[in-house]
């Protein structure tokens, strides 16, 4: 499309939705040396032969600007091959021969488009079958609810049913090996399933639940009444959450998370291996198995532990005290973050924990397409009856209705098309897409690395704070609370929108003032270079508050927001009784007793190519950097952008 054709499209649409056009902004970038993305996560998949639908994502790291602020490209790959431009999602839309195809990937910076990445991705498409396997192949197999091969409900109660086809498809898949097997639960679109059980995911390692009618949905819904434990009323647990003991019978939960953490030296981003504190603990990291690698705990109490900076990543050797990974880290962890001893959800220090165990084994993949899941209509709250936990490391829900969405410890979670009518983005989740998908009441994310809207239809919960979220081309509505309304105590880094509505009344954006500290008071002091506040064990302490809010490469403002009057944090650590900033004073006379210092809970916000229905209004952000209509404001000078972020 021409850029004449392009303007005139825009204003229909803005004319049509009578909405008042804001000027576009050029975005401001990170800065003209920002340097491209260093790595991939992953560059090697393998797929079977029968397989189509997402399969992997690109994941590129370790440049100057955000984690996520790239977009991607492929060439010489198969024409079936696609890539998603925004999140990197790999796709098949036909099935591929066997063979090995190699290809490129071009990864963008979104500040500085001139600045791009280069690198090879393999694609290994091994032999799929439906029967009589050979050693190399991969299975796939159709486990279908309605066939009675599986027994025969009870009433409408399907709860034995799916649990034989759980303990066929485990079977299955350990006569076959790990990764060998493609299980396919089917659903009659149209028909309704209830159980009492919602745990008959657990332990499946590929995992594809559908209806037999593609767009036309089957309903699911748990009825279970009078269970103690909340998360057993829920309408589904997808996946097993790996800081979690229950198994699929039994309504247990043990939280101890650090009974399977492992306490390793301090990492630096980039590493491809982690040292072990004690050797011994190597026994319980299988080879090729998924480990998750966590440090900062940011919120000092809850469940799951909300653990900063986290990743995912394969053992592939050991030797003595040294685990060799196949993926560099993304972050820094840490061997002296603060944690609370008295508290065994309290993560600080860098750890290396194993989440895909023998007694549980983990969700790598699943995909749920043409499915509504319904509350359950015997739990204490509605709300409660609607969740619908989603804990598999990589998930697709396509065309799903779901009333409560909560993934929780996954590394991608997507929901193309259909609806969310409430959601909780919980915590360890490195990625979360709604493409097409119309949205309410989503809140949280505090623990969530990157939140992307592409095309949606986004009514506002009453908070998000995910560390970088992005709404491309969507519609963001205000109806009890802001347009984009943010969440307490916690700090979003990176905050873009662009090509898309406001809808609403009011403010744009949520009104929440900084966190800040007194010099001086409750045990707060500043010795030149470091702030030392306790640690003392109220939640809801302001000190408490101050280590969630900040972060490493945090500007620390002194008296006001703005102010001429700055530093940077550098380095967060910490032990059983008092927390350690230390801040590189930039500007102005430093902290001394009675000064009060501030730290934004929004770094870097752009607003571009949007629009604002009449009776909204701009208002300052107070971001430490801020592009919209309410005005331009750029980060202090001296400001080492490139080296902001995470």
């Amino acid at each position: 499309m021409t850029r004449r054709g392009s303007t005139i499209v825009k204003r229909l649409i803005c004319a049509a939705l009578l909405l008042v056009c804001s000027a576009a902004t050029a975005y401001p970038g990170t800065s003209s040396s920002a340097s491209p993305a260093k790595w991939l996560s992953e560059s090697r998949f393998v797929i079977s032969s029968m397989e189509t639908g997402p399969v992997g994502y690109l994941e590129a790291w370790g440049g100057s600007e955000f984690g996520y602020a790239y977009t991607y490209s492929i060439s010489d790959a198969p024409a079936s091959v696609t890539v998603d431009v925004n999140t990197g999602m790999l796709s098949i839309g036909t099935p591929l021969a066997v063979g090995t195809y190699g290809f490129k990937t071009s990864v963008r910076n979104r500040g500085n488009t001139s600045r791009v990445a280069d690198f090879p991705v393999t694609l290994e498409v091994v032999a799929g079958v439906t029967a009589n396997r050979t050693k190399s192949a991969i299975l796939h197999r159709d486990y279908v609810v309605d066939s009675g091969e599986y027994g025969m409900p009870v009433g409408a109660d399907y709860t034995e049913v799916l649990m034989k086809i759980r303990r066929a498809i485990v079977l299955d898949q350990e006569a076959v090996g790990d990764g060998n097997l493609r299980p396919m639960i089917i659903f009659h679109g149209g028909r309704q399933y209830d159980y009492v059980n919602n745990r008959w995911t657990f332990g499946i390692q590929f995992l594809e639940i559908r209806s037999d009618t593609p767009g036309v949905r089957a309903k699911l819904r748990n009825i279970v009444s009078n269970n103690p434990y909340h998360i057993a009323s829920a309408t589904l647990q997808l996946g097993r959450q790996y800081f979690q003991c229950v198994g699929p019978a039994g309504d247990w939960i043990c939280e101890q998370p650090r009974s399977i953490g492992y306490k390793i030296d301090t990492t630096a981003a980039g590493d491809d291996a982690v040292m072990l504190k004690e050797a011994s603990d190597a026994r319980s990291l299988p080879i090729g198995r998924y480990v998750m690698v966590g440090s900062y705990d940011q919120q000092m109490y809850g469940f799951p532990p909300n653990i900063r900076y986290f990743e995912y990543a394969k053992v592939v050797s050991i030797s003595g005290r040294r685990v060799v990974l196949d993926r560099p880290l993304r972050h820094r962890h840490k061997d002296n973050y603060w944690e609370t001893l008295q508290d065994p959800n309290s993560l600080g220090v860098a750890r290396i924990y194993a989440i895909d165990r023998d007694d549980q084994r983990l969700t790598l993949r699943a995909r749920i397409k043409d499915i509504e899941f319904l509350v359950n209509p015997n739990a204490e709250t509605v709300r409660l009856g609607g969740k619908l936990f989603a804990a598999a490391l990589d998930m697709s829900f396509e065309n799903c209705v779901i009333p409560h969405f909560v993934p929780t410890q996954a590394r991608f979670a997507r929901v193309a098309g259909g609806s969310v009518s409430d959601g909780e983005l919980d915590k360890l989740v490195s990625m979360v897409v709604f493409d097409g998908t119309t949205t309410a009441g989503l809140h949280e994310g505090t623990g969530v690395d990157y939140l992307l809207f592409k095309n949606s239809n986004v009514t506002s919960g009453y908070g998000l704070a995910p560390r970088q979220l992005r709404a491309i081309d969507s519609t963001l509505r205000g109806v009890e609370h802001a347009p984009l309304a943010f969440k307490g105590s916690w700090t979003a880094q990176q905050v873009d929108v662009s090509g898309s509505a406001f809808v609403g009344a009011g403010l744009v954006l949520a009104e929440w003032p900084p966190e800040s500290l007194v010099v001086g008071q409750d045990g707060v002091s500043w010795d030149g270079r470091r702030l030392t506040a306790p640690a003392v064990s109220s939640s809801s302490d302001g000190k408490k508050i101050w280590g969630r809010a900040a972060w490493e490469g945090a500007i620390v403002y002194a008296d006001a927001v703005p102010s001429p009057n700055w530093g940077i944090i550098t380095d967060i650590t910490g032990e059983a009784d008092s927390m350690y900033f230390d801040i590189d004073w930039k500007a102005g006379p430093g902290p001394v007793a009675g000064t009060q210092l501030y730290v934004p809970r929004l770094h870097d916000v752009t607003i571009r190519a949007s629009h604002t229905t009449p009776g909204l209004s701009w208002n300052d952000t107070d971001a430490g950097r801020q592009t919209t209509p309410a005005g331009n404001r750029p980060f202090p000078e001296g400001y080492p952008v490139d080296l902001s972020g995470f």
